[in-house]
């Protein structure tokens, strides 16, 4: 028996036996493999790349997240919201979400392309402006590898994505680690590292076609305008929604000076590893949810929000617990620095990515009513609140301050749209009965 074979033999076979908490532990480990390995990678750059190369990276990184934001919005979200509608030909939609993946990464690489460009002409730092041109090899696979995994677990394909995500975060490692120890930690030598270790999925993917597709000059056009009816209002939505996240840090910089800025950027990266957790077990729950709703109806659904709202508690309640003891001693390990209140930063932000998480868990419910405006709204109350939360505290209560302005910000996010999918349940429920 091949290995690909005996594997899939065993998935199935342990499915079979263990029944969906069999598949959602498997999504739960493929997270967290994804997780550790992008923990450990920003360690070994900002331990052994030096401040410039760094930054590099750093300033990149930060226009890839959102190009990747806007992919999930874009592409992503409406094809886990109709992908498991009776009506949808699901191995043509898929060749549309692939071709428009496709045209985004086209089009998002160019941009890139050209701002980089005009970063390296302009700096007078040549090797910032040489690693940021080098991340624009990396984005395009970033954001190809991103959506294909995400096909994978619209599609249920968790095994596959399983092993192709060990195999991809082993080799990164790897390389990262050779590179490290051969001295070439500079930022084009890295980012290559980077890109090789993306490309295989990608590879993979396409060479062992997990998810049939099918091509159709005739439909993409007419789903790419479907997609944007459903996707507008998350894409306006996430607009205001990450406003708060990149607009903080300046008004503490503003305030505060560049050490506690360095202070409050260093607790987000440490916490992000929870916000990772939460994005990349999404893939999972978001198909999932629709899937339920539209073969099980409202009580189905009802069910699986409260199980997926389960697990974030369950995980990111027992992390928060984790950084109220320990969070000053990890930013001490892991950054070697020592703040008065970085320890009550790490476990506030914590907070906030479990509030935040219980929003996702009912945008997906949401997501299965189709109401994407609803969305918008629960972003723009993040928006409002955290940065008029920020405003009045900031000034007095520094690092903590703006820790708290983020976290109430997405339990306002959180409440609205748990406000919102009660009412769309309650009008399910009323239909459904209407319709005995």
């Amino acid at each position: 028996m091949k290995p690909a074979e005996a594997i899939r033999t065993c998935y199935q076979s342990m499915k079979n036996r263990f029944g969906s908490h069999f598949v959602s532990a498997v999504a739960v480990a493929d997270q967290g493999i994804v997780s550790f390995t992008n923990f450990v990678t920003v360690i070994l750059l900002a331990s052994y790349c030096g401040d410039s190369v760094f930054a590099a990276i750093a300033l990149s990184g930060q226009a890839i997240s959102y190009f990747r934001s806007a992919q999930d919005r874009l592409i992503s979200a409406p094809y886990a919201a109709f992908i498991h509608r009776p009506e949808v030909q699901a191995d043509t939609y898929t060749g549309s979400s692939l071709r428009h993946s496709m045209w985004f990464v086209l089009l998002v690489s160019s941009v890139a392309g050209c701002a980089a460009l005009a970063f390296f002409a302009l700096t007078s730092n040549k090797v910032v402006g040489l690693g940021v041109l080098a991340q624009c090899l990396l984005l395009p696979c970033i954001l190809l590898r991103d959506h294909l995994r995400f096909l994978c677990f619209s599609r249920f394909r968790i095994n596959f994505a399983f092993v192709v995500d060990a195999l991809a975060s082993a080799l990164q490692l790897s390389i990262l680690l050779l590179l490290v120890f051969a001295g070439l930690t500079d930022g084009v030598s890295v980012t290559l590292g980077l890109v090789v270790s993306c490309i295989l999925p990608i590879v993979c993917w396409f060479v062992l076609k997990p998810i049939p597709y099918v091509m159709s000059s005739d439909r993409y056009r007419v789903d790419w305008i479907q997609n944007w009816q459903y996707s507008k209002w998350l894409l306006f939505g996430r607009l205001f929604g990450v406003a708060s996240y990149l607009l903080i840090p300046w008004m503490i910089a503003f305030q505060r000076g560049d050490s506690e800025t360095a202070i409050f950027a260093k607790a987000m990266n440490l916490v992000g590893v929870s916000t990772l957790f939460v994005s990349g077990l999404n893939n999972y729950f978001q198909p999932t949810t629709v899937h339920a709703f539209h073969h099980g109806g409202v009580s189905s659904l009802r069910t699986k929000l409260l199980q997926n709202g389960a697990v974030f508690v369950a995980v990111l309640g027992g992390l928060c617990v984790l950084y109220y003891y320990i969070g000053d001693w990890l930013m001490k390990l892991v950054y070697r620095t020592d703040h008065a209140d970085q320890g009550s930063v790490v476990l506030i932000l914590g907070a906030n990515v479990l509030a935040y998480s219980l929003a996702i868990v009912a945008s997906n419910g949401l997501a299965a009513f189709k109401s994407s405006i609803a969305n918008f709204w629960a972003e723009f109350g993040n928006f409002a609140v955290s940065l008029s939360a920020a405003v009045i505290i900031l000034p007095t209560y520094g690092l903590i301050g703006a820790a708290v302005a983020i976290a109430v910000g997405s339990v306002a996010s959180a409440l609205i749209t748990l406000i919102l999918l009660q009412v769309e349940l309650r009008r399910g429920t009323r239909e459904a009965i209407n319709h005995q």
